[in-house]
């Protein structure tokens, strides 16, 4: 029989270690070989860390208490589950957030899995020369001049994204939520994109003073994007006595060099927003509300485009609501585009042929189609 005079002699903070994971607080270096444990959680960052192996088991939170980067010399495996992930992200107490992880050449293993990343100001997630994959993993609030959420610079190693979200994710100027530079050969580098949702990613600001581009995705390189939702994305910018104009330019996607392929993916509600001065003379150019394709190659398939748009406060240079071309070679195969405002495809350079596809209901019931384009076996409104 438990004795109750016995129990209330015991202090009540025996109680709370037996039954509350610990708080650990780290800094300065991981040694190779360490695991976090829910047992460890919450881990507080409290300086920059180098990790040179660390795996980080279901459930822990990691904290980071100020505006420190976690760089990886080795591998780092965040390992979650969809009940009990792992978390990157600020402390409560910390306003200045943190400057996300940090990975350069570094040995191939390092993997998330059921992990959320938020609220890091120079990128989630920094890639250079490294491989690094990430399955059900969470974007969200992250910010940076380029790439928002990670940005890549890829030599010989793809980076695979899958069964993801980022969501709410800035770049000042290109990739609101994915910025990749990699290698243009056919064979090269490339990102891969799989059953992955970007919502209401952003590059730029409508008081933006230059050229902005990607609203949720940047690339100069190869990708392959597949099963995938863009949703209420923008690129913006502002105009103000510049010459030339400013641009902002894909307000989903941007591609440049190299190879993509985008097959079964939708795009709605997607654009490019553009400021304006009241007495600017300048030019305001949004190009591809949902798709721009500079140069290189793109082979858009079986995909939807509905409801993607170009605004623009003075001076309007609108081109292409749905996609726009401005070099290189598109191939459109299967697609329907519906909805979208100003053309859905608008052929400014490069070569567009479309196949089997679906063009109705953009540009107000106008012409769908700027530029000259190769167009077989497809329904477009008013003909082509």
């Amino acid at each position: 029989m438990i004795d109750l005079k016995v129990l209330a002699a015991i202090p009540w903070f025996l109680f709370m270690s037996a039954t509350a994971g610990a708080v650990t607080d780290v800094c300065g270096t991981v040694a190779a070989g360490e695991v976090w444990s829910i047992n460890d959680s919450p881990v507080k960052v409290n300086c920059d860390l180098e990790i040179a192996e660390l795996t980080i088991e279901p459930g822990v939170v990691v904290q980071m208490t100020g505006n420190y980067e976690i760089v990886v010399s080795g591998v780092l495996r965040a390992l979650g589950t969809e009940a009990l992930p792992v978390v990157f992200r600020p402390a409560e107490d910390n306003t200045a957030g943190w400057k996300g992880l940090y990975f350069e050449d570094t040995v191939a293993g390092s993997e998330f899995v059921w992990t959320e990343i938020e609220g890091a100001t120079d990128s989630g997630v920094h890639l250079v020369r490294s491989s690094l994959s990430f399955d059900s993993v969470t974007f969200r609030g992250n910010s940076a001049t380029y790439g928002g959420a990670i940005r890549a610079n890829l030599s010989d190693s793809d980076l695979r994204i899958k069964n993801s979200r980022f969501v709410d994710n800035f770049a000042s100027t290109a990739g609101g939520a994915v910025y990749m530079t990699g290698p243009t050969e056919p064979n090269g580098a490339a990102l891969e994109v799989s059953n992955t949702l970007f919502l209401r990613n952003h590059a730029g600001t409508t008081s933006t003073q230059q050229h902005t581009a990607g609203g949720a995705i940047y690339v100069n390189g190869n990708a392959r994007v597949y099963g995938s939702t863009f949703r209420e994305n923008e690129a913006r910018a502002y105009t103000i006595f510049v010459s030339g104009g400013r641009y902002t330019q894909g307000g989903a996607l941007y591609l440049a060099g190299g190879r993509s392929e985008v097959g079964e993916t939708l795009f709605i509600g997607n654009g490019c927003r553009m400021g304006a001065h009241s007495q600017t003379p300048d030019a305001s150019r949004a190009h591809g509300g949902a798709l721009n394709v500079a140069s290189g190659e793109l082979i858009l398939s079986n995909s939807l485009l509905a409801q993607n748009f170009l605004t623009v406060a003075r001076n309007a240079d609108y081109r292409g609501g749905g996609l726009y071309v401005g070099g290189g070679e598109a191939s459109i195969v299967n697609t329907t585009m519906t909805r979208n405002s100003s053309h859905a495809v608008y052929r400014g350079g490069g070569e567009v042929n479309i196949l089997n596809s679906i063009l109705f209901f953009n540009n107000n019931g106008g012409a769908q189609i700027a530029g000259e384009v190769m167009a077989n076996y497809s329904d477009i409104q008013n003909g082509y």
